[in-house]
């Protein structure tokens, strides 16, 4: 399972499978001592492995780790006790659930008992280790009252550097200083400003996490720096805003798209919402288009469920922030165009990989087109979880995995355009739309077409008609009485009392549907009377919440 060379997730493959050889003979009554070690190294083995489903991985593992105890008792078996608590706490913290408070909770209780036993004084690096790792549990806690959980985990850092010191332990000292850093910018966010003990912290980290020795380690703790630094209160803003930008372009250096593609995306888009701060829009809407580009090429690398739902997560902010800034920077065209691309995505995103096949393509071509997806998508775990050496899995082409990935992303490529010939309304092959493609569209139904996008912040309307060759601002129409909050609740309570409060159905509909002609109908349809008084059709493309909502039904009293 330690095995330095060799694929990682076939290693462990194999090491669960001699495990559980080694468990049919090593029976908890003949050979209780050997039987609980297996089953602890079982437990360690379902935890590290990067293949199949993390959460039954990880249930699996405390399974192992639960059974274990029962001969490694805290009386018999003191110091193995200890760490099969501590590898439960780990285990139990690392599951994937929405709302983690209670599995933070147990696994806290699991490191406190942990601690009856590994003492400072007697196990000073156990000690320690605990102290690091129930300082992250609590910085990350989500509770009611985040204050108190955060101090509590800048106590358990500064404790755990009593035994990691810089000249004993350098990466730990440093590793504990950029958590220091990274809790002190969360007490920051809460209203108690400890700003300068964050950027100091990060800066002692720097001294030990240098770029040429820990290259990726000191990639992190830059993009903390600038984090810091961008939302520094005090001082020159602008000198806070040049050293913010000036480490998360230094971290760049290592955060490539390919060494690292998810937190270069990361970076990029906060240099994009950096400039989208300063209000530097026309610098902030080529940042969000730059990051986009390489939200496009991880989504069509990254093949796999997990990938592609992570760069889902990751683009939605990048799409509303690049509306907005192309829209306050005068790039009304590419403001259209990115509104588009951003519903396609969302779309697609949505029908990817569905069993439905496309129009005109035969059951082979399928086949062989399911199978290559299959292989790129062992390849995209590959990359993701084993970074430092991504060898390629049993029954591909030996290699580097990043560049057999490419390969197959180029086959795919072109098959997917094949099938996109034969079928060009199969949505998960979509493009998004240009304005050549609006124009198109409106001139074959002689309609104006308005395309409604919802941001954080506000609403914009994009009208396009017959002879529209590109979007001025009379065409743009800011809609400030809606954003994603307001049509959210807005449609709550729509369903609400349509299913939950029946008997007032009626006169809330009369009210709902006034209300949208108010903040929406109404603004579009006097623009609509300004720039086009000949229009005698109308296509409205909403998006979001509006889709659910009887944007038909607006009514106005005059």
């Amino acid at each position: 399972m330690e095995l330095p060379t060799g694929h990682r997730a076939r290693n462990i493959e194999r090491a669960i499978a001699h495990y559980e050889a080694a468990l049919r003979i090593r029976k908890e009554d003949s050979d209780p001592v050997a039987w609980a070690a297996t089953q602890a190294n079982l437990g360690t083995a379902w935890e590290l492995i990067p293949s199949g489903d993390r959460q039954a991985n990880l249930e699996q593992a405390i399974a192992c780790y639960e059974v274990a105890l029962r001969v490694f008792t805290e009386h018999a078996f003191p110091v193995e006790w200890a760490r099969g608590q501590v590898d439960l706490a780990i285990t139990i913290d690392n599951l994937p659930t929405v709302f983690r408070a209670p599995n933070s909770r147990r696994a806290i209780a699991r490191y406190e008992d942990a601690l009856r036993v590994f003492t400072e004084a007697s196990f000073p690096l156990d000690w320690a280790r605990v102290q690091g790792n129930l300082g992250t549990v609590y910085a990350d806690l989500r509770d009611k009252e985040p204050l108190p959980n955060l101090k509590r985990a800048i106590a358990y850092y500064e404790t755990a550097l009593r035994v990691y010191t810089k000249q004993r332990f350098p990466v730990e000292w440093a590793t504990m200083h950029n958590n220091l850093g990274v809790a002190f910018v969360k007490l920051s966010r809460e209203g108690e400003a400890h700003w300068e003990e964050a950027i100091s912290s990060f800066e002692l980290a720097l001294t030990v996490r240098t770029e040429e020795d820990y290259p990726k380690d000191w990639a992190t703790t830059m993009s903390n720096l600038a984090g810091a630094y961008a939302e520094l209160p005090d001082g020159d803003r602008k000198a806070n805003f040049d050293r913010s930008s000036a480490c998360y372009e230094a971290a760049l250096r290592v955060s490539t798209p390919d060494s690292a593609p998810f937190q270069c995306l990361e970076t990029r888009k906060n240099l994009a919402h950096l400039f989208f701060k300063k209000q530097e829009c026309d610098e902030a809407c080529k940042r969000y288009i730059h990051a986009i580009e390489l939200a496009e090429t991880i989504r069509n690398t990254a093949l796999d469920n997990e990938g592609r739902q992570r760069v889902t997560r990751e683009s939605w902010l990048l799409f509303d922030h690049g509306v907005i800034s192309a829209v306050r920077a005068g790039h009304f065209t590419a403001a259209l165009e990115l509104t588009d691309q951003g519903k396609t995505r969302s779309v697609s995103d949505q029908m990817w990989q569905r069993d439905t096949v496309p129009n005109g393509v035969k059951k082979q071509e399928w086949d062989k087109y399911q199978e290559l997806l299959k292989t790129a998508s062992a390849l995209s775990t590959v990359v993701r979880t084993e970074p430092d050496h991504p060898e390629t899995p049993a029954g591909v082409q030996s290699g580097n995995a990043v560049q057999e990935r490419r390969r197959l992303r180029a086959a795919l490529d072109h098959m997917e355009a094949q099938f996109a010939a034969k079928d060009p309304q199969y949505l998960p092959f979509a493009r998004s739309l240009e304005i050549a493609d609006f124009r198109a569209v409106s001139q074959a139904t002689g309609a104006v077409l308005i395309d409604i996008k919802l941001t954080e912040h506000a609403a914009y309307a994009f009208f396009c008609g017959p002879g529209d060759a590109e979007i001025s601002a009379e065409q743009v129409l800011l809609l400030p009485e809606l954003n994603g909050d307001k049509a959210h609740k807005l449609l709550d309570d729509w369903l609400e009392t349509y299913y939950v409060r029946p008997t007032e159905w009626r006169q809330y509909l009369d009210r709902t549907t006034g209300l949208l002609y108010d903040r929406i109908i109404g603004p579009v349809h006097k623009r609509l009377l300004a720039r086009y008084p000949g229009a005698k059709r109308l296509v409205l493309i909403p998006n979001r919440e509006l889709h659910s909502l009887p944007l038909h039904a607006a009514w106005w009293t005059t």
